[in-house]
């Protein structure tokens, strides 16, 4: 049986897949932010969980790098009449977002609660503000797994933060997606016996930035 190609995966792409049985091949899910699915052949194959923590390390600060700079650069033509630029830059940040940075942001929390490393969470939470226009829910939910493991640790981050707005942002999207992970119900309470600690703490928090 013959098979052709359907399209070209370059050396750091990041996709999901599944392996078939004892084939030296693996069944590749929709990527790219389309519906083009296939299969590709099991030895070009790394698979992120097995990455030592330096080399995860290195993937998801460059991944946070390249996704921040895009959406400082998009930030900073939006202030012109550059328009054509614009357009082309925004639809660099959206493949970008949708092919490294949000499967990158499923790997954040697990990495962080167990390196306690504050460079990185530092990293995400300028990337989450320099993309802040963005309707994208995914770097919420990655911050927010980040503070209910490491609280503390968060917070310490977060103090580091001068611009008042800023801070306020970052506080209500962290609020935002605790809530959500706890499914709050109407009246704000939770079954969950961490749920009021943590609550306590952000709002703490929150009491004393805005002095």
């Amino acid at each position: 049986m013959q098979f052709h190609s359907i399209d070209t995966l370059f050396k750091g792409a990041i996709f999901y897949y599944q392996l078939e049985d004892e084939s030296d091949w693996a069944w590749l899910s929709p990527w790219k932010g389309s519906q083009v699915e296939g299969f590709i052949p099991r030895s070009s194959i790394q698979d992120l969980s097995d990455l030592d923590s330096d080399s995860l390390r290195g993937l998801i600060m460059g991944i946070l790098d390249r996704q921040r700079a895009l959406a400082d650069s998009l930030n900073f033509t939006l202030k012109g009449i550059d328009s054509l630029n614009s357009e082309l830059i925004a639809e660099v940040l959206k493949q970008n977002t949708v092919r490294k940075y949000n499967p990158i942001l499923q790997l954040i929390p697990d990495y962080f609660c167990t390196s306690k490393d504050l460079q990185l969470i530092d990293k995400l939470i300028a990337t989450i503000w320099a993309n802040r226009e963005s309707v994208n829910e995914e770097p919420l939910y990655s911050l927010g797994a980040c503070f209910i493991c490491q609280p503390e640790l968060l917070m310490k981050s977060l103090d580091k933060i001068t611009n008042t707005e800023q801070k306020e942002t970052i506080l209500k999207q962290i609020e935002w997606a605790f809530l959500n992970h706890f499914e709050v119900d109407e009246s704000g309470s939770s079954d969950n016996p961490n749920f009021k600690a943590l609550m306590d703490r952000l709002n703490a928090d929150r009491k004393q930035s805005a002095y």
